[in-house]
């Protein structure tokens, strides 16, 4: 069975570069949300576990179509960058 999700990578501005820090991944359903954060940075990880924790406590799932664009939008370019969205098909 293949099973599609949707998954963005999480960049950090280090020393003028953006270096890869994390990636976010959403099933299809968008009935839940997983966001791996390098444990090198335990700041972005608690940021992490802080919007799931949030997402659970209101009942917010399934999430909205344009969950992953508003993440997207809403991050400043002086502290990093979320990659483009892409379309995974994982086999189960």
């Amino acid at each position: 069975m293949k099973i599609k999700e949707f998954q963005m990578k999480q960049y950090k501005l280090i020393d003028g570069e953006y270096k890869k820090i994390g990636v976010w991944t959403m099933p299809f359903d968008r009935m839940s949300l997983e966001i791996e954060i390098d444990d090198a940075y335990p700041d972005e990880q608690e940021e992490a576990n802080w919007i799931i924790n949030r997402l659970v406590e209101a009942d917010s799932f399934p999430l909205p179509d344009d969950f992953l664009e508003h993440w997207q939008e809403q991050m400043s370019p002086y502290e990093g960058m979320m990659g483009e969205i892409e379309d995974i098909h994982n086999e189960s």
